[in-house]
């Protein structure tokens, strides 16, 4: 293809000789050159005609959310500043009397909480807006309704120095329920 290009090309200018000019003059003013090649101000003007010539130019952000403009003063937005723990310690602090999880509900101060129920407490002089979200025998699951944060408050937490029996033959006076315990209950002696 290209020979019979270049072939037609110069049958042509035979022909007819004054189009040799015009295609001479032509490829003087377009001339193709690779942009690693050039240097100085003729690269910078290169970049900046094909910086115009870029999508991204035009917008103001980035695909990333990033500003376009090198020179902005990016000023950070302040953040309110929240105890970390505040809800937490808020959590803690509530005294569970009695927790009957069949029924789904609890007791504190006498005053009777079940599934679903919401209300404020406060603690160290902030408001917290709880809600109940689940009650069980290993815990209760309360949630900040301000925030969705869940906090789990456990249950059968035993005081600093104790810890869980690992079966009823280390307490005085309590026998395993077993075949050879078949000794009769005594309710006299209460």
């Amino acid at each position: 293809m290209m020979c019979t290009t270049v072939l037609s090309l110069s049958i042509s200018l035979a022909q007819e000789p004054h189009l040799a000019d015009q295609i001479g003059e032509a490829e003087e003013t377009h001339v193709v050159t690779s942009s690693r090649m050039l240097i100085g101000q003729q690269k910078e003007d290169w970049l900046d005609a094909m910086s115009q010539k870029v999508v991204v130019a035009k917008r103001v952000t980035g695909p990333f959310g990033m500003t376009q403009d090198p020179n902005i003063k990016i000023t950070k937005p302040r953040e309110q500043k929240v105890e970390k723990g505040a809800f937490l310690e808020a959590i803690a602090a509530i005294k569970i009397n009695t927790v009957m999880p069949s029924n789904r509900l609890f007791i504190s101060n006498a005053r009777e909480f079940t599934v679903g129920d919401e209300f404020p407490i406060i603690k160290n002089q902030r408001q917290f807006d709880i809600e109940v979200v689940a009650i069980s025998s290993k815990g209760i699951i309360f949630k900040n309704s301000a925030t969705g944060e869940q906090v789990r408050k456990k249950l059968n937490a035993l005081p600093v120095g104790m810890k869980k029996s690992s079966g009823l033959g280390t307490i005085p006076g309590v026998y395993a329920a077993d075949a050879k315990n078949n000794r009769p209950l005594n309710l006299d002696d209460e």
